[in-house]
């Protein structure tokens, strides 16, 4: 724009009227040296430069300056044309970043909630094979008492007590912890749908195995109170009747002793009423 300026105001406004002046009073001056020359019959004058040279220099010097306002010209739509184009990507550029900057708080706090529940959810996993050793175990130490049952019924009792022990003292809190890791894990588990993020990291399995060793491990508990409790009653039954059997002996023998100084006496007595009160 600036060239086009100059060109426009210097040169065409400027020197080029000048020079025009100079080549028209140029050639009035050659017109008119040219007219007494014919008038007085003398030979052609040797122009420098020649007036066709002259003039085809200037047409030259129109047709370059029309070229060059032309090349500017075209160069300016080219450079406006541009500057359209990077006025027009930088809107673009302007509205993607405003988008962008509606959308990414939204979508980072997604992504920071499925990455807190992965977290979670790997501690949960961790925690839970923690305690499935436990788990098994006890299951393991349950189910061989189911297997092999006391013999007689003071241990049978013994037992009970130290599950009922068991049930009230060791087992609650394990418990508490299973059903914390469980709570933690499905929490987890429904934040990953809600935010729709993918599978986590850590895998779920042990979760599932403490879920499935834990439940193994109350039945087995409820397995060994019920034969206890069976065992127990088939063990006192006939423990009761010789305990009763056995008190009727000791009633027995006690009459005897009392009957035996009557029973064992010689005496028939001497009259009617002796005779009665024997009897």
């Amino acid at each position: 724009q600036s060239l086009l300026d100059a060109l426009r105001g210097d040169f065409q406004g400027r020197q080029k009227p000048a020079w025009a002046g100079e080549k028209t009073s140029l050639e009035e001056g050659r017109r008119d040296v040219e007219g007494r020359r014919l008038a007085e019959e003398r030979p052609p004058p040797e122009w420098e430069p020649p007036t066709e040279a002259l003039s085809k220099s200037w047409k030259g010097l129109g047709d370059a300056e029309g070229s060059y306002e032309q090349a500017l010209l075209k160069r300016l739509g080219q450079l406006q044309a541009d500057e359209a184009e990077r006025l027009r990507q930088k809107a673009l550029r302007d509205a993607a970043l405003a988008t962008l900057g509606e959308l990414l708080p939204p979508l980072i706090a997604r992504r920071r909630k499925a990455a807190d529940a992965a977290a979670r959810e790997a501690d949960a996993a961790r925690r839970a094979s923690e305690l499935l050793p436990w788990v098994e175990a006890k299951k393991a130490e349950l189910e061989e008492k189911v297997a092999t049952p006391p013999k007689d019924a003071a241990n049978v009792q013994a037992e009970l007590t130290a599950l009922a022990a068991f049930s009230d003292g060791e087992k609650p809190p394990k418990q508490a912890e299973v059903l914390a890791v469980q709570a933690d894990a499905n929490e987890a588990t429904a934040v990953r749908q809600l935010q729709r993020a993918g599978p986590p990291d850590a895998p779920a399995e042990p979760i599932v195995k403490l879920g499935a060793a834990w439940s193994g491990l109350e039945a087995a508990e409820a397995k060994l109170k019920a034969s206890l409790h069976a065992r127990l009653a088939r063990l006192q039954g006939p423990l009761l009747i010789l305990e009763r059997i056995n008190r009727g002996v000791c009633k027995l023998e006690e009459w005897l002793e009392a009957a035996a100084p009557v029973l064992e006496t010689a005496e028939l007595g001497s009259s009617e009423a002796e005779v009665l009160a024997l009897l």
